[in-house]
Order: structure tokens, then C-alpha cells, then sequence
């Protein structure tokens, strides 16, 4: 016996604020749960889906779009599930068997959803009851809402919510004469809810209406994708995200470009190409990016390259003066006009406290000084603060330490040690990700024997550590991505004896943490996580010996005010 447990289900395609006639996409986010006798179920299932009237007389939509009066479809759209839960996203054509759903099934008063499934034993069984679609799914209709149509009479205090428009980008033009005070040069979504610059364009608060958009995840497409892999390296360009390298049980020298915009990948160039490796470093310049060290079995890698995706070029850096020892692990951190790269390891093992700042313009290193700097170490974490790069923990084999500096670039000098009042207990990470708010720099997670689930937020300018919450916060875990948002920082996955398919946020000026959805995503280690400016792209990873080329975009939820014209 196949059982159905609805997990609840909501539209992501809501209405662009920024013109109320803009096209809107054709996406109804689901998730469920399926047991087979009284077991979750686990591993790949064939899913069907239509859409229909109460009575199931009328088919208004099915996922290949062979439904005929609520009989079951012919093919079927595979999923993954996790522990009993699966997620879709209906009408996402880039699935196969998966067609659009057209916005004039809302036209219909009452709505529902039939699904059958297949655990590849039992057949195809149809899973109830019927699930009503509830009024958010008539969102879809708000892409065909003429101009003038909504007024501010319409917008009662309150009553509208969203998340996935940027800060001041969206200016609806509203029907005037509705409200005292609202013109129809129109309303203005913001997330600051006291944003300067809109008080001082003339802008004001439009009363405590705010608009929402609940948090989705969105599968990156897999046609094109790079080979699977773990332990890479990728960076985001601005408008796309860049893979190198890796490990997929060989090491490997390709890469590829995600554009999310079109949810579609572009190879890189192999010529040139550094060679392959793992546990490399990278950073954005503006322009290139660069990867340098890393290792392939015994060899570690004093060498790299620049890889400019606008012309699909690579060109190698620079030895002369290079750290002469090979290394992996190190840190690596770009200034603003150079790359830092300091500490790691060398095979033997041999762990370093040198490093060297590299300038892309010149393709010329510089060695940085040693005095005051820490002892050696690898597996460290960095940041680079506008002015000074942060290094702090890290190990030398059976040792781990809760210590740091900052460097000077400028003055090519190390500080006296940071603090270690309050500071996490020491630990490293083999994959460590900290990230810096614009004043802090926060550390959460990694390895000191045991997995570890707390950390802490580092002021350089008061030399403090303050405690993270421990309420909420994610299971312990290393091998994660972390990301910072502007507001907060995401944290996904990793290993914590096994692999996990969880994360959280975590707000500093709240010091709260919020979990995520479910993801549409197996659980994973030694995957990369960049910030996009409105999204989370996770890709590629690990998972007890088998490695992935998958991925997803996390779109955090936000609240957006509203601000109207003076």
C-alpha cells in the first residue's frame, strides 16, 4: 500500500511588482510525502500529475498533457525522495514530461490536484485524496492584470506580501484618486523599512503595507552540466556562476558557467587550463577568476591560472616569486587589486605559515612578511575585511587551534594576536567557510574529533567575540556552504557523520536562527554555495562515494515595504 502525506504545497508565481502586466512564470511549487506499507519511501520515484475539476470529470492540465477527465497520464516525471519527501515544481517545462501549466486553469472556481505514483515494484497507484488548490494558486491570473486596474484603494495596511523583488526595484503604477495622498506616479517596493534614499527622493512610507514571498528552491537545469564532482572551487561573476576542478574519484581540470537567468550552462575552454586538482583556492576579481594551488594525490600545486569568461580565456599565473612550496588548504582572499594567498599544507605532511599577495594587472608576486603571523596551519578560515585579511583556526595534524591575525597589506604587517575571550572553541575544516558581514566576521561549524554545531561573530574594530545562539541552530556538521546575504548567512548542508540536506539562517542583529524549507536536493558534503544578490546556488557534492552534478537555487524569504510618492 502506497500512502500520501501532504506536506502542503504554495505558488511561487506572484505578480511582479515592478509592472503589474509583466509576464509571470508558470510555476506551482509542491511538496509531499509517500510511504510504501509503513516505510518512507527512499530513492527515485515516478510521479504523475493533473490538474482538475472537484469531481474529476474535467482534466484542466496533466504533466505531459495526456489527461483526458482525470484519467492518469501516460508518462511520468522523475523525483527524488528523501525520507518519505519529494518536492516539484509543476509546469516546470525544463523537467522532462513536464509541460506549462496555462494561467487559464485558475479561471476555474475550484481547482485540484491528483497525483499518482510508482516505486518501480507496486505500479502506479493513485495517491488521495485530491489536494484543492488554495486561492494563492489564482496568483498565476495577476500576470494578466491590465495597467490601472489595481488601486491603491486595494492595498490595505497589511494585506500584501513579498520577497523576491530587489530593494527599490520595483515601481508599480497605481490608479489614482483612490487614497488620499498616492499619485499615479506610483508606489515603490523596498526592504529597508526606513530606507534613506527613497525619504530623500520624496518618497514615503505607504502605512505598515508591506508585500512577502515565501522561500523556494529551484532546480539548476542538468542538460550541458559539468561532470559530477566534489571538492571544487566556483565563484559568482555577477551574472553567472563559475565551477573549476574537483574530484569525481579522478581529479579533474573542467569547469563550467551557470547563467541563472536562463537556468542554462556553458563549458570553459580547455586550453590553457591549469592542471587538474582538488582543494584549490579561488577568488573573483571583477573580471577573472583566479584559482591557484590545490593537489592531485602526492602533488601539491604552487601554480594556477586566470580564467576570464568573457572571452572564454585562460592564462597562467606567474611562479616568479610565487610560495615556493606547492599547497592545498591554504586561504585565499581578493583585496580589491590582489589575491592573498597564505598558510596550507605541502605534502609529507608539511604545514607553512608563509604566503604571497599576487596582482593579476602585473602577474607579479609579492611575498608577505612572517613576523607576528601565526604558526603554521592549515584548514584555516579567512575573510577580508575592506582593509585587512582575518585568518583564524585552523590545525596541523592531530592539533587545532582557536587563534589568529589580521594582515596589512598595505603596511605588509601582521597584528598582535586577535582575542580568544569568547572566541569558538578551536577547530578547522577541510572546505572552511567564513564569511563578513561588512563589520564582523562570523565562524559557525567544523571539526575538532567531533562535528560541531556552534560558533561565533569576531569585531576587528573591538578586538570581541560574541557567542552565536545555540537556539535553532543547525546540527553539527563541516564540509558545508555558508553564504552571506547582506542580512544574514545561509548555511546548507555538509557532514556530520553523515551527510546532511538540512540548513538554516542565521541573523546577527536578531542572533536568531531560521531553518530552511526542504530542498529539492540529496544530501550532500564538499559541494560550493554562492550568493547571487537574491539567490543561494548550491552545486555538485559529495555523498559516500558517489559524487553529483546537480544543484539548486535557495531564494530566501523577505518582506518588502511599500513607499509612495509625495
Amino acid at each position: 500500500m502506497v500512502i500520501l502525506i501532504v506536506r502542503g504545497f504554495a505558488l511561487l508565481a506572484l505578480a511582479s511588482a515592478t509592472v503589474l502586466h509583466a509576464q509571470v512564470p508558470q510555476l506551482i511549487s509542491y511538496q509531499g510525502r509517500v510511504a510504501v506499507g509503513t516505510m518512507n519511501f527512499e530513492g527515485t520515484g515516478q510521479f504523475k500529475f493533473a490538474l482538475m475539476n472537484a469531481d474529476g470529470s474535467t482534466t484542466y492540465w496533466s504533466n505531459d498533457g495526456t489527461s483526458t477527465a482525470g484519467s492518469q497520464p501516460t508518462a511520468a516525471v522523475s523525483l527524488t525522495v528523501t525520507k518519505g519527501l519529494y518536492s516539484v515544481l509543476l509546469g516546470d517545462a525544463t523537467l522532462p514530461n513536464m509541460t506549462v501549466v496555462p494561467a487559464t486553469v485558475f479561471t476555474n472556481a475550484d481547482v485540484r490536484l491528483r497525483v499518482w505514483f510508482n516505486d518501480g515494484t507496486n505500479g502506479s497507484q493513485l495517491l488521495t485524496p485530491d489536494q484543492r488548490i488554495a486561492a494563492v494558486g489564482y496568483a498565476m491570473m495577476a500576470g494578466n492584470v491590465p495597467d490601472g486596474a489595481i488601486t491603491s484603494a486595494k492595498l490595505a495596511n497589511g494585506a500584501v506580501t513579498s520577497t523576491q523583488l530587489a530593494s527599490g526595484a520595483a515601481a508599480a503604477n497605481l490608479a489614482s484618486g483612490n487614497q488620499s495622498g498616492v499619485s499615479s506616479g506610483g508606489i515603490v517596493l523596498s526592504v529597508d523599512s526606513s530606507s534613506p534614499s527613497l525619504l530623500s527622493a520624496g518618497y514615503t512610507k505607504f502605512g505598515n503595507s508591506t508585500i512577502s514571498l515565501g522561500e523556494s528552491w529551484t532546480a539548476t537545469q542538468t542538460t550541458d552540466t559539468p561532470a559530477l564532482r566534489g571538492y571544487h572551487c566556483a565563484v559568482w561573476t555577477g551574472t553567472e556562476m563559475l565551477v573549476w576542478g574537483g574530484y569525481d574519484g579522478s581529479y579533474l581540470d573542467t569547469g563550467g558557467r551557470y547563467n541563472p537567468a536562463t537556468n542554462s550552462w556553458a563549458a570553459m575552454t580547455q586550453t590553457n587550463v591549469p592542471g587538474a586538482r582538488w582543494k584549490q583556492r579561488t577568488v573573483w576579481t571583477g573580471s577573472e577568476m583566479i584559482v591557484w594551488g590545490g593537489n592531485a594525490g602526492a602533488a601539491s600545486f604552487n601554480t594556477g591560472g586566470r580564467y576570464n569568461p568573457s572571452t572564454d580565456v585562460w592564462t597562467a599565473t606567474s611562479t616568479t616569486n610565487a610560495p615556493s612550496n606547492g599547497r592545498t588548504q591554504n586561504s585565499a582572499v581578493w583585496t580589491g587589486t590582489e589575491m592573498i594567498v597564505w598558510g596550507g599544507s605541502s605534502s609529507g605532511p608539511t604545514f607553512h605559515n608563509t604566503g604571497a599577495r599576487y596582482n593579476p594587472s602585473t602577474d607579479v608576486w609579492t611575498a608577505m612578511s612572517t613576523t607576528n603571523a601565526p604558526v603554521a596551519r592549515y584548514q584555516h578560515y579567512a575573510v577580508w575585511t575592506g582593509t585587512e585579511m582575518i585568518v583564524w583556526g585552523g590545525g596541523t595534524g592531530a592539533l587545532y587551534y582557536n587563534d589568529g591575525a589580521r594582515y596589512n597589506p598595505t603596511t605588509d604587517t601582521w597584528s598582535a594576536p586577535i582575542a580568544t575571550s569568547n572566541a569558538p572553541s578551536a577547530r578547522r575544516d577541510s572546505l572552511p567557510i567564513a564569511v563578513w558581514t561588512g563589520n564582523e566576521m562570523i565562524v559557525w561549524g567544523g571539526y575538532d574529533g567531533t562535528y560541531l554545531g556552534d560558533g561565533a561573530r569576531y569585531n576587528p574594530t573591538t578586538d570581541i567575540w560574541v557567542p552565536l545562539s545555540a537556539t535553532a541552530a543547525p546540527s553539527g556538521r563541516a564540509n558545508h556552504g555558508a553564504v552571506w546575504t547582506g542580512d544574514k548567512m545561509i548555511v546548507w548542508g555538509g557532514f556530520g557523520g553523515s551527510r546532511v540536506s538540512t540548513g538554516a539562517y542565521y541573523t546577527p542583529t536578531s542572533d536568531a536562527w531560521t531553518a530552511t524549507s526542504t530542498s529539492n536536493l540529496a544530501a550532500r558534503a564538499d559541494h560550493t554555495m554562492v550568493w547571487t544578490g537574491s539567490e543561494g546556488i548550491v552545486w555538485g557534492g559529495t555523498s559516500s562515494g558517489s559524487y553529483f552534478s546537480d544543484g539548486s537555487r535557495l531564494t530566501p524569504a523577505r518582506i518588502f515595504y511599500l513607499y509612495q510618492r509625495n
